[in-house]
């Protein structure tokens, strides 16, 4: 790894004697950090009492990722990255000097304080002792109603329940203390609910907070979803793609494929993509779905099928990938088993984002010889 001469952070994190700052300014999508030249000058105090370890001197315009294995340096007011690496650990965890308090000590010392104040209420009076669990429980339960809210809510979802879900979340919400991944399930209940201008004017103000990236994913992801729904699709995919190539995971991989299809992309480079999700994670239900369309759309019908049959083996709850299915096997000349296939599509709802309309099923349905007498009437 480069050492960075006069890099006051760069070396310290390399010799893991300092703890690197937090800054509260930014609102980056990957979580960049600039330095703020009172905190680099308190660092260099610091640091220069570890002379011995490192000889390192104040350098601005250093800027770090909050990402535990990277740091990059601001060479031309651009975010070039640099070949160093500091490993697979988080690098706000060193601490220069002392010993931190152990996680478990930090974790009971609140449970310990409240038993001795507890105790020693039960000692002045009974009465005093119970009415002060009682006032611990009411303040628990309070303060901690947020959380409450969203857990119901999320077992409401669970059982299919999407009406008392939604309000569960918006009790939730309205405490002003909810989390973002609490606001995120909310927004997506409204978007569920058609409301997706509510659910845009939420998601935003969850996004101009300070999020780890898994979560500013998450709600950008239902941002999208929202924006798709307003018809407009292309800041939907502008959204996601600024995350690209930068930040990866299944759900990233799984929407953007999926809105990239939507769009209109050239097919064969969204197939690229899709590919790329697939080696990435080759169980997830989306990414396969995605990888089975696109081959549809390209005319490669045997490939297509071989992915929906991987598709169809996690049982699907929409429509959408029955009917792709049913139009890649009458394609391929297997009408009987195409039969089956939109018949199943007919009794599903449409996915919240979908090319389709009822009418196109039914109609599919009638060309294959399929009764639409017992369809979902959900449009």
């Amino acid at each position: 790894m480069r050492d960075f001469q006069g890099d006051i952070y760069g070396a310290a994190l390399k010799y893991e004697v300092i703890e690197a700052p937090m800054c509260g300014l930014c609102r980056g999508t990957d979580a960049w950090h600039a330095l703020a030249p009172g905190t680099a000058l308190r660092a260099e105090k610091i640091v220069s009492q570890y002379a011995h370890v490192l000889e390192a001197r104040l350098r601005t315009g250093i800027i770090f990722s909050q990402r535990s294995d990277i740091y990059r340096p601001r060479t031309d007011g651009n975010r070039e990255a640099n070949n160093g690496t500091i490993g697979d650990r988080n690098i706000w965890t060193k601490q220069l000097g002392g010993k931190k308090m152990p996680p478990i000590v930090k974790a009971l010392l609140p449970v310990v304080v409240v038993v001795v104040l507890i105790v020693i209420a039960f000692n002045v009076h009974t009465l005093l002792g119970i009415g002060l669990i009682v006032a611990i429980i009411g303040w628990g339960v309070y303060a901690n109603r947020a959380i409450i809210h969203a857990t119901r809510g999320n077992m409401a979802y669970s059982r299919g329940d999407e009406d008392a879900a939604l309000a569960y979340m918006e009790k939730a919400y309205r405490t002003k203390r909810a989390m973002p991944q609490h606001l995120s399930g909310y927004a997506f209940l409204l978007n569920r609910k058609g409301k997706p201008e509510e659910a845009e004017r939420i998601l935003k103000e969850v996004l101009s907070k300070q999020l780890p990236d898994p979560v500013r994913i998450q709600v950008s992801v239902n941002l999208a979803t929202a924006y798709y729904l307003q018809g407009k699709k292309e800041e939907a995919c502008e959204l996601l793609e600024q995350f690209y190539p930068e930040f990866k995971n299944t759900q990233l991989y799984g929407t953007l494929g999926y809105y990239k299809l939507l769009r209109g992309d050239n097919l064969e480079d969204v197939l690229n993509f899709n590919l790329e999700a697939y080696e990435y994670n080759s169980d997830d239900l989306t990414i396969l779905d995605n990888l089975a369309q696109n081959y549809y759309f390209l005319g490669r019908l045997e490939e297509a099928r071989d992915m929906y049959e991987k598709v169809m083996s996690k049982q699907p709850k929409s429509a959408d990938p029955y009917y792709f299915y049913a139009l890649t096997l009458q394609k391929l000349g297997r009408e009987e088993e195409a039969r089956e296939q939109i018949e199943k599509a007919l009794h599903r709802d449409l996915a919240l984002v979908s090319p389709l309309t009822k009418a196109e099923i039914r109609e599919l349905a009638k060309q294959l010889g399929a009764s639409p007498d017992d369809e979902v009437e959900s449009e």
